[in-house]
This record gives C-alpha cells, sequence and structure tokens, in this order.
C-alpha cells in the first residue's frame, strides 16, 4: 500500500460565501461557497446549492429585515430534507449514501 494516507488532526478555518435569490412567491434559490483551510492538513472547497420554501409567509419579496419573534414550539412548522455521502476516513475512502 503506497504511503499517501496521513490520519491527520488540528486546527483550521471554515469561510463560507452564500447568495440567496428570493422569488415572488416563498421559494428561495441558494448557493454557497465553503472553503475549509487546514493547518498541516488537506484543505477542502465545496459548491452546495439548492432551493428553499418558506414556511412563514413573508411581509414582501426578499428576506426578512428580522426573524419573525417565537413564543411557540419553532419546530412545528419547519420540514428539513438533506441527502448527502459519509466517506469514512481510511486509506480506502469507503462510502455510502447519508
Amino acid at each position: 500500500m503506497g504511503s499517501d494516507y496521513s490520519n491527520t488532526h488540528g486546527w483550521g478555518g471554515m469561510f463560507t460565501l452564500r447568495a440567496a435569490y428570493y422569488f415572488d412567491s416563498r421559494w428561495i434559490a441558494e448557493m454557497k461557497l465553503n472553503r475549509v483551510q487546514a493547518f498541516g492538513g488537506p484543505d477542502t472547497t465545496a459548491l452546495p446549492f439548492g432551493i428553499g420554501y418558506q414556511l412563514d409567509a413573508p411581509d414582501g419579496t426578499g428576506p426578512r429585515a428580522r426573524p419573525p419573534s417565537r413564543t411557540t414550539k419553532v419546530t412545528s412548522n419547519e420540514v428539513t430534507v438533506m441527502l448527502g455521502t459519509t466517506i469514512l476516513n481510511s486509506p480506502d475512502s469507503e462510502s455510502n449514501l447519508a
């Protein structure tokens, strides 16, 4: 087996740049650029994108000026669906659906 595998741990920083487009309805298109700068380890860049839906109707188009006040349970009007891949930190980098 080659020597290109390294189980390295340490500190780093994550930087995110976000762009979102708010449609006239409650739909949102969003894209992010995530950069992880690790000291002494591999650096990574990710470009996730997706769509969202605002369950509470906003006052107008675009992002909200401030979040709505919450006096009750927040999770009673939210739905989240996520899909991804897990990659094991090993020489073979086994992966599976998450």
